[in-house]
């Protein structure tokens, strides 16, 4: 590793609409950490720079924060679809999803441990927010999180894919793909589910009630939400701020810097994003 040009850090690890502040990992033995790979990068990054290594320890136990964060907002998720009744189908993907994310969490608090040769825990998580019981407040949640922050980190982990990777990097790489993947895919289907059920209940409002209520131009409240010119909230940061600094390989190759996380982003809004708005939304209709 000491002559070879290998990534050592993955970039960012997705985007919360809540803006969470997260507390710096403990100092301490835990079950968070798989003590077999915290022992295989100890001897593999014995010959790295330490200044390096010590980017790299922070940047992972960042990332880890982000993950194991990333459980509560899927336990959350969980809460604010049974609120609008969503299908059982929906309620077992999203724990499947939380299961992934505690995964990838030990994964990256067992690397942070590994670059910082010091065992780390989490502290602990908590969130002030209330739930999303407003189904277009959860679509527009589902959306901006699930579909766009993860469309962004989808592209910023196929770019990583052209730089060496060492091999516990390209491990977690391809686990963070397949989570980002079936996130956006969730986020998908909660959202044609909702969609689809404000049609339906439209649909069953008495005869004299739905002709009061006017034709379906204007598009009902979520339809208007997800299909208008611009989204609300539209100072979100698809990436949060502290995971925007990449690994400096990557940099170097112009590959994944910080600067491109953000044009990333921004290149996202302008095109992708109206491609997806209409593919949820046609999906929906069918």
């Amino acid at each position: 590793m000491a002559t070879q040009a290998s990534t050592i850090w993955i970039g960012c690890s997705g985007g919360h609409l809540l803006q969470p502040t997260l507390k710096a990992p403990a100092r301490e033995a835990s079950d968070w950490v798989d003590q077999g790979l915290v022992s295989e990068v100890e001897r593999a990054v014995h010959p790295v720079a330490p200044l390096l290594r010590e980017a790299a320890a922070r940047a992972w136990s960042q990332a880890a924060l982000e993950l194991h964060y990333g459980v509560l907002d899927g336990s959350r998720l969980t809460l604010e679809l049974m609120g609008v009744g969503a299908p059982s189908e929906l309620l077992d993907q999203c724990e499947a999803g939380c299961s992934r994310l505690t995964e990838l969490a030990t994964q990256a608090f067992s690397l942070a441990s590994g670059y910082g040769r010091v065992l780390l825990a989490p502290r602990g998580v908590s969130s002030g927010a209330a739930l999303r019981v407003s189904p277009q407040e959860l679509a527009t949640a589902c959306w901006l999180e699930g579909v766009c922050a993860g469309g962004v980190l989808l592209q910023a982990l196929r770019l990583q894919r052209q730089s060496p990777l060492e091999s516990w990097v390209a491990q977690l790489n391809a686990s963070l793909h397949r989570a980002a993947t079936a996130r956006q895919q969730l986020a998908l289907e909660v959202i044609r589910w909702l969609l689809s059920s404000e049609r339906n209940q439209r649909a069953s409002l008495p005869e004299a009630e739905l002709a009061a209520s006017g034709p379906l131009d204007p598009p009902p409240p979520l339809a208007a939400a997800l299909g208008g010119a611009s989204l609300p909230a539209c100072d979100f940061s698809l990436l949060p701020l502290s995971s925007r600094g990449a690994d400096p390989w990557l940099e170097a190759q112009g590959l994944l810097s910080a600067a491109a996380l953000r044009q990333l982003e921004a290149d996202f809004r302008e095109t992708a994003l109206a491609d997806l708005r209409r593919g949820a939304l046609h999906g929906a209709a069918h």
